[in-house]
């Protein structure tokens, strides 16, 4: 049922997802209080479309602990579906997987604020800090996300149109990303970030802080952007057209 659950104790880690979300005007406030989850590539909060057009979702206030290294398909917060005015507040997440510890499909309208993830992955390929695909008008403001995870990328935005201000992304393992952005559209703005890479190993190995490909009409205003280490490139554009590159410091 819908409504406020406010959690008086730590959760987990258990076998399957932590809770199920399929109740639209549903808030789970952790107060606090940590979730572990990821034992055998669960997720800690699964939400399930409720609902056609359902939303107004609220995760905040929580820690979200995957203390077991190896579990592959793993999320901190999974959001599947046709949702609106989803709100992700506030959480502090530590994550072991190859996929994004907040990964989201199909949302709109939400606001992915105040967060901080660590992404410590140990696979050839991992996933994203914040992975949002095929979504439009977000809010992803205050983010700070660190990822040691070898080929990651700390926020990766495909399809759609968001604001993305004042996040730190550091990526400081080989071929990581700071902010990757592909097919993105009119109204998407980039402001006040600091993005850093940190590449180790040798000239063949690259990471980049900022990178933009087939996009169009984008405003990428002072942001501090930082490529350190062998062979890095601190913006990589590929098809972008009709876009202001503004007071940016590189």
């Amino acid at each position: 049922a819908s409504g406020t659950l406010i959690l008086k104790e730590n959760l987990g880690p258990q076998s399957g997802n932590c809770f199920n979300v399929t109740t639209s005007h549903t808030t789970i406030d952790c107060n606090g209080y940590t979730i572990f989850y990821g034992t055998s590539g669960s997720d800690a909060i699964d939400i399930q479309a409720p609902d056609p057009g359902g939303g107004n979702i609220t995760i905040k206030n929580c820690i979200f602990n995957q203390n077991v290294k190896g579990v592959t398909d793993s999320q901190a917060i999974k959001s599947y579906g046709g949702f609106f005015n989803n709100n992700f507040w506030n959480n502090t997440i530590y994550s072991h997987s190859d996929v994004g510890a907040i990964t989201i499909f199909n949302n709109n309208n939400t606001n992915i604020s105040w967060n901080t993830i660590t992404q410590n992955g140990s696979y050839i390929s991992n996933g994203s800090g914040i992975n949002i695909q095929q979504s439009y008008n977000f809010y992803i403001d205050y983010n700070i996300v660190n990822t040691t995870a070898v080929a990651s990328t700390a926020i990766t935005y495909s399809t759609g149109n968001a604001t993305i201000r004042q996040n730190k992304l550091n990526a400081t393992s080989v071929n990581a990303n700071g902010l990757s952005l592909t097919y993105v559209i009119k109204g998407t703005n980039i402001l006040e970030n600091t993005l850093i890479t940190t590449a180790n190993g040798g000239m063949s190995i690259s990471s980049t802080p900022f990178s933009i490909f087939e996009s169009n009409d984008l405003i990428i205003r002072s942001n501090i952007i930082k490529a350190k280490g062998d062979s890095n490139d601190a913006v990589d554009l590929d098809t972008v057209n009709n876009s202001l590159f503004d007071n940016n410091t590189i």
